[in-house]
């Protein structure tokens, strides 16, 4: 099996199912490529000014813009995506960037090779999205696949609803420390990229209770880490002049997000579907603060929809939910109760997959 897969959250998913497929016995390797030049404008609005996705996502309904983006990735790395398929000889191939899908679609009918397409916004997509000479296209829910099929007349057995794909170490409870139990843990995330939209929040936090310990990961961007280590300086000052005492610890961008949400009471930042998914998996509730607006606009449909948190985009609202939460305990309480519900469906998600490799491998003999 080889898996085709690019950076950030879509090579978090690719993980996801390497994971799944070596526990069930399989071969699989790996092709990655960051399409840096293609990311450019993406990585900046996604850094400085998120809300100005919107009429790009728009875009590319229009099919004028898919004929080109298609042109576009039959060219990139096109003979290195057939090396590697004509050196492995893959009985199966699965994408989790859509860049990928339009070559693997010419590869399918030279090679013979089954092919699984994961849909990779859970609920807020556009044709690119979908590939429809896959066998199968994983969607998150059923809402979804009614949706897919819906706007764009794709065949219904082509679609299973799957939940989405976490890795197993998020699973895992954390353990945590004795000195931490009276100490209420938050975790603020800009994304792996580090949108600079969470720093308007980071003052309410100073208000936020007595006891606070505040985990800050500003990801890959430098700006952003060096504006959080001088909130850092702030809190320290703020520590000399009030009773309140705020613990503070700030990441670059780290592997072990995993470490970190298991260590958390609450996790905030932006609303991306792998840090919200990875949130849910460790049982705990998630505060949106920032999402890129187009593309991750059904991600804070799906928190509201199914209790996994609460939405608060301007610093009135989070801190009205942050209040909350300081004051009342069964308030977060309560949203973990929900939070739970959608972890038991999540964790069926790599067996349905793989399920329908091995109903696909079955059927090619």
């Amino acid at each position: 099996m080889l898996v085709f897969t690019s950076r950030f959250g879509h090579k978090s998913l690719a993980e996801a199912v390497v994971e799944a497929f070596k526990k069930a016995g399989w071969q699989t390797d790996v092709f990655y490529h960051s399409f840096e030049g293609a990311g450019f404008f993406y990585n900046f609005t996604y850094m400085f000014f998120p809300t100005i996705f919107q009429p790009i996502f728009e875009l590319t309904s229009k099919k004028s813009l898919r004929n080109v983006i298609k042109r576009y990735s039959k060219i990139i790395k096109s003979k290195e995506i057939e090396a590697k398929v004509r050196q492995y000889q893959p009985d199966l191939v699965i994408s989790t960037y859509f860049l990928f899908n339009y070559k693997i679609e010419e590869l399918k009918k030279k090679h013979g090779f089954k092919f699984i397409n994961l849909i990779t916004d859970p609920r807020t997509f556009n044709l690119l999205n979908l590939s429809k000479k896959a066998e199968a296209n994983l969607a998150y829910d059923s809402k979804t696949k009614k949706d897919l099929i819906a706007a764009f007349k794709a065949k219904p057995e082509k679609i299973s609803a799957t939940g989405w794909l976490v890795r197993e170490r998020f699973y895992k409870k954390g353990k945590r420390k004795v000195s931490d139990k009276e100490r209420m843990t938050i975790l603020v995330c800009g994304g792996s990229l580090g949108t600079g939209a969470i720093l308007k929040f980071l003052p309410l936090f100073l208000n936020f209770r007595k006891n606070l310990k505040l985990i800050i990961v500003a990801g890959k961007s430098k700006i952003l880490y060096q504006t959080v280590k001088l909130f850092e300086e702030i809190v320290e000052i703020q520590k000399e002049t009030t009773k309140k005492t705020v613990k503070l610890e700030v990441h670059r961008f780290t592997s072990k997000i995993d470490r970190l949400i298991a260590e958390a009471d609450l996790v905030a930042g932006k609303a991306g579907p792998n840090l919200l998914f990875e949130t849910v998996a460790a049982g705990k509730p998630f505060l949106a603060l920032t999402h890129i607006h187009g593309q991750e606009n059904g991600n804070l449909e799906i928190i509201k929809e199914k209790g996994l948190g609460w939405v608060a985009e301007t610093t009135k609202e989070a801190k009205a939910v942050l209040a909350k939460i300081a004051s009342d305990p069964k308030f977060l309480a309560q949203k973990v109760e929900t939070v739970l519900k959608e972890r038991e469906i999540n964790l069926l998600s790599a067996e349905k997959m793989v399920a329908i490799a091995e109903r696909l491998s079955v059927d090619s003999r």
